[in-house]
């Protein structure tokens, strides 16, 4: 299968000339992304095309940027502008504002524009700057990069943080993962009182998220906080916190999940195909704001990517009557509380282990079938 991955390289602290060469072509770079974002504004145009025509002239004109940069500001003003058509056409219509331009947007790499040379074990990237004139960037790459950077290819973005330069890379591989039809399935059900739960042959394990309710809550209530004192600052510096501080926790569970199937032979992941669950918003404000800070998606992302890498087989599974299905007698039951299941047939477990073992039976099914 193909893999795909992003990966964020440190440049080495780059010399005074360089350092400006770089700066003069982010300034230049996001005058032109702000341009586009002003011109497309009254034309309420968000297509890729249109966009073209009002920015790319008038981009290499006026900031002297190259055909390949100028694409890539049209490129990500088409981004910004679809992203904010997409939020004022949902019911957050009101909470959101025509998008701007910063004052040091990434600088767009289109993959024409630069090039990767090793020597011995060292990684220098080359990007053209125009008139046939190249600057050569050595990079700091870690070890367990060294062997993966031969295959970065594509779109890449460069930007500055703290007076240090990075380069974002993207990666495209292909893993073999081979059917595991006969193999030892384990069922993984996602959920918001416990994140995580897995269940399969020798298995049976959970991830409470009382923790990061926890924290997201303390979050929440500081960024009421700051409403009041009108410090819209602190209360974006908050949300990237919480963002950043959500995301690692997803990256260490799904590495966790991964590890206990990797020493299994023969052994596959199921996971709930839970798109579109956002939409059944009319369960109570509490539960629903539980479910908008819910970041399944990128927890399985991160488990898919994960187990590619480990050469294990993940399939999706309808996850409906999972939590409510009885795995004795397979008639509906009931839960009188969020953590207990109970049927007819006298049967009684924990809520979660239950839908983990029907995750990992409906696993089975679908690698069955599958042709």
């Amino acid at each position: 299968m193909k893999q795909y991955e992003n990966i964020t390289i440190k440049l080495v602290n780059p010399t005074t000339t360089k350092r400006k060469v770089l700066e003069d072509l982010q300034e230049r770079f996001s005058a032109a992304v702000a341009l586009g974002l002003q011109l497309a504004e009254p034309e309420k145009v968000s297509s890729r095309g249109k966009i073209h025509e009002l920015l790319y002239y008038r981009a290499r004109e006026e900031f002297d940027l190259p055909s390949y940069y100028a694409t890539q500001a049209v490129g990500i003003v088409m981004t910004k502008v679809r992203s904010f058509w997409g939020v004022a056409k949902s019911k957050r219509t009101g909470l959101t504002s025509w998008p701007k331009a910063s004052d040091k947007e990434p600088i767009g790499l289109a993959g024409n524009c630069y090039r990767l040379f090793c020597n011995k074990d060292r990684w220098v990237l080359r990007i053209s700057i125009g008139n046939g004139e190249f600057l050569w960037l050595p990079l700091c790459v870690p070890k367990k990069y060294h062997d993966s950077m031969s295959v970065a290819s594509g779109e890449a973005k460069l930007y500055e943080r703290d007076g240090k330069w990075y380069v974002v890379l993207p990666l495209r591989t292909t893993t073999d993962t081979p059917p595991s039809s006969g193999g030892s399935c384990y069922g993984v059900d996602l959920g918001v009182a416990k994140l995580a739960t897995v269940v399969g042959p020798g298995v049976v394990r959970f991830w409470s998220g009382t923790k990061l309710q926890h924290i997201r809550r303390k979050y929440r209530q500081y960024r009421r906080m700051c409403g009041r004192q009108k410090n819209v600052r602190k209360a974006k510096a908050s949300k990237g916190r919480e963002s950043r501080w959500s995301r690692d926790v997803n990256h260490k569970l799904s590495r966790q999940i991964v590890g206990l199937v990797a020493g299994i032979p023969g052994g596959f992941i199921a996971l709930e195909d839970l798109t579109g669950i956002r939409k059944r918003n009319n369960l109570g404000r509490r539960f629903n704001r539980m479910l908008g800070g819910w970041s399944f998606r990128q927890l399985r992302d991160f488990i898919t990517y994960k187990a590619a890498k480990a050469n294990i087989l993940v399939v999706l599974v309808d996850p409906r009557g999972t939590s409510s299905t009885c795995p004795k007698c397979g008639s509906k039951g009931s839960r009188p509380k969020q953590s207990l299941f109970k049927c007819v047939c006298g049967y009684q477990a924990n809520a979660d282990y239950v839908g983990g073992v029907n995750i990992s039976r409906r696993g089975l099914e679908a690698i069955s079938v599958a042709p």
